[in-house]
Order: C-alpha cells, then structure tokens, then sequence
C-alpha cells in the first residue's frame, strides 16, 4: 500500500507544464533539493513544435536516470505516456483511447497490462497539470474537487482531492493530496504554485526520484525556470552552482 501511494506522488511530481505547446519549442529546468538544500536531481523539460512533452531526469553529476514522453492526443488531462526508468530498468506505457485507458509494466522480462474505463474524470498520469491549467477560470479559492487518478505502472485508480489555496506571494496555490484520510497522515501533501501565466514555479512534496537503486523517496523544494541554453551548458551550470543559486 506505501509503495502504491510513492508512485502516486511520483507521478505527480510529472505534473509540470509550464508553457503552450503551441509556441513552438520550448525549455524549462527545475532543481531539486532536499531538506538540507542539497541538490538531489535536475529536471529538464522540452515542449516540442509537434505538441509532444519529453522530461529527462539527471543526478547532480548529469547522469541520465528516467525519460519521459507524453503527448496529448484528446483531453489535456489524458496524455499517452511511456516512461523509462533507466535505473531500476523499468518500462511503463499508458495509451489513451475513447472509452479506455491501457497500461503496460515491463521489468525483469516480465510483462504486465490492464485497462481502466476512461472518462472526464480521471487524471492520467501528469495529466493534472494540463487540469489545473484548463480549469484555471473553474476553480477558485476554498475549492476542493475529487478525481481518480491512474498512476503510471499501477492496476488501480486511486481519488485524489485537488484544493485551491487562492494566492501566496504573487503565486497561485493548489494542494494535492489523497482522499483517504489515513494515507494522508502517512504521506505528505503535494503543494504546487503557479504563475499568473499558468507555469509551475514550484513544486514541495515527495521526490519521484531514488539517488540509488532501491532506494526512497524523500521530499524535496523544486524551483522551475525557463531555460534557453543547451545540455552542455546546463551541466556547466550545474557544476559552478550558478544555476542552482539563480533558482
């Protein structure tokens, strides 16, 4: 039960989507620290001209540990996903459709699939992003909705609340936390903020990131920018600690 609720707040950790596809492509990176503001990964996000969102997840020395592809084929909420974990060697595809969504795990040469019935209310994966974004004018301050949320590997829909905490330092709040009263006594809320803009420029909660195989997830403080330099540069960043200052 603990480990299916880990991957629920490692999917939402996913959840960033701060720029119209539309646009043509576009960067962000976001750096993640833990409670001692040591730097525990780097994320990097590339909004492609096709529509498609790729997200590469780096240790501090720029190691690639997981590659994710979402595309938004129907409703902004139902991304098709496929998610490679480099290093615990696990593939996960989530494939939207009209009526349903089908799921793939494959690890250790073994292969798992089922299917969920999809409808408006499920939240595929980092779908909740592409939520919140479309339901920016609906939701307002001291709201709460309940929706099911398909984790990526996971053969249940889990309900989910999403809360409207109006404004906070210039930024819009939500808090995203389990129905289930118990499991929130167990795993911490996630808490996001957003810009005016509707980009993510904040991410508090549960890593979906392990620094080693097997390892847990401990909570982190992300901050995200727009990024306009190459890989190489972001590694050089990186290393003389200007980029992590800056955010």
């Amino acid at each position: 039960m603990k480990r299916l609720y880990r991957s629920i707040y490692m999917a939402l950790l996913l959840i960033v989507s701060m720029a119209s596809t539309a646009a043509g492509q576009q960067n962000f990176i976001g750096v993640a620290r833990d409670n001692d503001s040591e730097v525990q990964y780097i994320e990097h996000h590339q909004y492609l001209d096709s529509g498609e969102h790729r997200i590469n997840y780096y240790s501090p020395d720029m190691t690639l540990l997981v590659q994710k592809k979402l595309s938004y084929p129907g409703l902004p909420h139902h991304p098709n996903v496929v998610q490679s974990d480099l290093l615990n060697d696990i593939e996960i595809t989530m494939q939207s459709q009209t009526n349903t969504l089908s799921v793939k795990r494959e690890q250790d040469q073994e292969t798992n699939s089922w299917d969920f019935e999809l409808t408006p209310n499920v939240i595929v994966d980092a779908g909740f992003d592409g939520y919140i974004r479309n339901a920016w004018a609906e939701l307002s301050p001291g709201m709460t909705k309940t929706l099911k949320f398909a984790v990526a590997g996971q053969d249940r829909l889990i309900q989910m609340k999403i809360s409207d905490r109006g404004y906070e330092r210039d930024h819009r709040v939500f808090v995203i936390e389990p129905k289930n009263w118990l499991v929130r006594m167990i795993i911490p809320q996630i808490r996001l903020e957003y810009s005016d803009q509707k980009q993510l420029v904040r991410y508090e909660g549960l890593s979906n990131i392990r620094a080693s195989k097997g390892g847990n997830n401990g909570v982190v403080d992300i901050r995200f920018k727009r990024w306009d330099g190459g890989l190489p540069q972001l590694a050089s960043d990186i290393t003389r600690e200007n980029l992590v200052t800056r955010l």
